[in-house]
């Protein structure tokens, strides 16, 4: 599941022909802003709060607005995987 939409660009482009005269020098250029997506994004109103598991969790935030940050919790301690090859039982 991707977190990025695509969004339509509208407008024209033209070129112009461009003549560069004397020293040319490259300065660096920082772009920032935002996104805004039009209209007002829906509220989450799933679970803030998981722990890893051996499946997959989706949390469905893609185009909601959020009111709180996500937790992450760590595996618990107390929790061991195990895993059997046929002959042996591996704990880790």
């Amino acid at each position: 599941m991707s977190i990025f939409r695509e969004l339509p660009v509208t407008g024209q482009i033209t070129t112009q022909p461009a003549r560069v005269q004397g020293a040319a020098s490259i300065a660096p250029v920082r772009v920032g802003g935002s996104l805004a997506i039009a209209g007002s994004a829906e509220p989450y109103e799933g679970t803030y709060e998981v722990t890893p598991t051996t499946e997959m969790q989706v949390l469905p935030t893609a185009l909601k607005k959020l009111a709180e940050d996500i937790i992450v919790n760590p595996i618990p301690s107390n929790y061991g995987q195990i895993a059997w090859d046929g002959s042996v039982i591996t704990v880790f």
